[in-house]
């Protein structure tokens, strides 16, 4: 006779353990977006300067014709030109880093406000629920109610374990993504360094390109896989970065396209993307048996509510 009423409460619960989860994410998320603001400012700032300082190379005849005659003018354009090159990249993937964490805020505001009066629901339907309780067995009444609440409390629980199931498989892929075109580009920089001519520096470049691409959506989902990692309270140590996932694309994206010609450095990057695919794929698996254990003990409740509800008199 308790289903119809249990199952509002349960659903209102849930949507009280959410609203609290919207709120400890929104506050993690508008501070990532405060500093990612802050760091965008920088580079902008950044590349202001250094266009300004390659227009007044330019512009400077006489200190042109100086750099010429010691021939060192060509040496300081380019490193000027990669400096302001590596700039840019940044700033592209802090603009999308910014425009994704923007999202990120309009999204869970927007659920907030649709979970505004949950919690007066729910004292609505909860005193419903006390009123019929009155009338019928007190002590198959009572067990119910603890079944019910302990139903509740494992649901939640399920909810927060499924989203950081979710949220870590997202982030594998885009990992293995990047990891896949970091490969590609160090075989092809192989290639070039023996020779390959324009075409072999083409496609290398185009595989980087892809990696900085790659790399961009792997920050995004570890970022999301972080928070929901708070919410199921899995404890984590990450050597790539002291700064936890979060952080992680900024780790070794600031080198990765510093020389299109430095194996080195595509070598570090392959393994700081596998070091953080090892760990992911980890907490996979942790994810998979918690989501099985908490499936189990659901039907471990629900079985002892449907029996006890079956043999009441």
């Amino acid at each position: 006779m308790w289903e119809d009423v249990n199952s509002q409460l349960d659903s209102l619960r849930l949507q009280m353990e959410e609203k609290k989860r919207c709120a400890s994410q929104l506050d993690e998320v508008e501070r990532e977006l405060r500093e990612e603001k802050e760091k965008n400012a920088s580079l902008r700032a950044l590349l202001d300067k250094d266009e300004a300082l390659a227009d007044k190379l330019r512009k400077a005849s006489l200190v042109h014709l100086f750099h010429a005659i010691v021939g060192n003018l060509e040496e300081d354009e380019e490193q000027l030109t990669a400096k302001t090159v590596q700039t840019k990249i940044q700033l592209d993937a802090s603009d999308r880093a910014i425009s994704h964490l923007s999202s990120e805020v309009e999204r869970i505001r927007s659920r907030q406000i649709e979970l505004k009066y949950v919690e007066d629901d729910y004292q609505r339907r909860l005193a419903i629920k006390a009123e019929e309780i009155a009338k019928t067995d007190g002590s198959v009444a009572k067990k119910l109610a603890e079944l019910s609440e302990d139903r509740t409390q494992l649901l939640a629980r399920k909810h927060e374990i499924y989203e950081a199931r979710s949220a870590a498989r997202s982030a594998e892929y885009a990992l293995r993504d990047c990891l896949d075109t970091l490969k590609k580009a160090g075989r092809w920089g192989t290639a070039d360094l023996l020779g390959g001519g324009m075409i072999i520096t083409a496609i290398k470049r185009d595989y980087m390109d892809q990696a900085n691409e790659n790399a961009i959506h792997a920050q995004n989902a570890l970022r999301t896989l972080a928070r929901e990692l708070k919410d199921v309270r899995v404890a984590l140590s990450v050597p790539l970065h002291s700064e936890g996932f979060g952080r992680f694309a900024d780790y070794f994206f600031d080198g990765l396209i510093a020389d299109w010609s430095a194996q080195s450095e595509i070598r570090e990057s392959e393994s700081a993307v596998s070091t953080a695919l090892d760990q992911v794929e980890d907490i996979v698996g942790k994810m998979e048996k918690a989501a099985a254990a908490i499936d189990k003990q659901i039907t471990n409740v629900e079985t002892e509510r449907d029996e006890l509800i079956a043999k009441a008199k």
